[in-house]
């Protein structure tokens, strides 16, 4: 059985728990409570080096890095098409899963760590706003590429999955999203996967 190392609030962990209920794997979820530093443990560092969720252990295979694991669980259940087949678009899908990690998911992680875990009385108002604004640019580059598809290679696939945990961390925290992306937003939201995943706790 897959078994996956994470901790339910994390963004990454998200994403791969997010995979693993799409492809409709059985699995075991690990939690590792980050908020008690069980990411830095030398049993777990023997999973994970880097000391970071998630991992995924298949067998005698260990795999970390969110979106390696959602590459892995896509190609080893290809039924459900979270790959396209069309390179042109596949192409596409890699460029996403470069581009949250890099550019996405960097700001909406800064402004959590200012509203969540600073003091009110150390936060810092014009790094919020910078912040929000710079998500907003974001989400509009997101939204041109939607254009009027439902998902953003047209059909659902690990491009929607990678975006959903952060996009909707960021509303979360103030962000503010057009029609266009809200209703975006609200279809991956409706998924069962996100409805699971998203009520798991600590």
């Amino acid at each position: 059985m897959l078994e996956l190392y994470a901790f339910p609030l994390s963004g990454n962990s998200r994403k791969a728990a997010l995979t693993l209920e799409e492809v409709g794997a059985d699995y075991q979820y690990h939690q590792i409570d980050l908020m008690q530093g069980e990411q830095k443990l030398p049993e777990y560092l023997q999973i994970n080096p880097n000391g970071k969720v998630p991992a995924l252990r298949d067998g005698e295979m260990l795999l970390w890095e969110s979106s390696a694991i959602m590459l892995y669980l896509a190609e080893k259940f290809p039924a459900a098409g979270l790959i396209p087949v069309d390179l042109d678009k596949r192409s596409q899908l890699y460029q996403w899963l470069v581009w949250q990690p890099g550019t996405f998911n960097p700001p909406v992680s800064a402004l959590n760590g200012q509203l969540v875990f600073t003091p009110a009385e150390q936060q810092n108002p014009q790094v919020i706003q910078e912040l929000r604004e710079t998500i907003m640019q974001n989400t509009q580059i997101i939204g041109t590429r939607l254009g009027d598809q439902p998902f953003l290679l047209g059909d659902f696939s690990l491009a929607d999955i990678v975006m959903l945990p952060h996009l909707s961390a960021a509303t979360d925290r103030g962000v503010e999203l057009t029609t266009r992306m809200s209703e975006y937003l609200q279809r991956l939201q409706n998924r069962p996967s996100w409805q699971k995943i998203s009520s798991m706790t600590p």
